[in-house]
């Protein structure tokens, strides 16, 4: 059991620590602390990415296509998604492009 478990369920109890087993668990908290940090704002950096891309629910529904047709456009590449976590987006820009793409070849 470590430091930051034992304070958890016994907050009042007084122990008596060796001034080297304290730095070092001062060097591991630090340690965690910041990989926590750097977890927060990957996880920020990919929410402010998602804002600009066009979630999937919303492409359906704007292109009017079946779900298997995005998942069919992704496979063969000609509209990939971008994957954040395991929901799926899309770029505008990819997405105008492909509808260009298609106007052109119906034409």
């Amino acid at each position: 059991m470590d430091l930051l478990e034992l304070s958890r369920h016994n907050p009042n109890v007084m122990i008596t620590i060796r001034l080297g087993d304290l730095i070092e668990a001062n060097r591991r908290l630090i340690v965690q602390s910041r990989a926590e940090g750097r977890r927060d704002a990957e996880r920020a950096s990919e929410l402010d990415a998602a804002r600009e891309l066009i979630p999937r629910k919303d492409l359906i529904k704007m292109l009017h296509v079946d779900p298997s047709t995005l998942w069919d456009w992704a496979n063969n590449g000609y509209l990939v998604p971008v994957k954040i976590g395991r929901k799926c987006y899309y770029r505008p820009e990819e997405v105008e492009a492909a509808i260009r793409r298609h106007q052109r070849s119906a034409v």
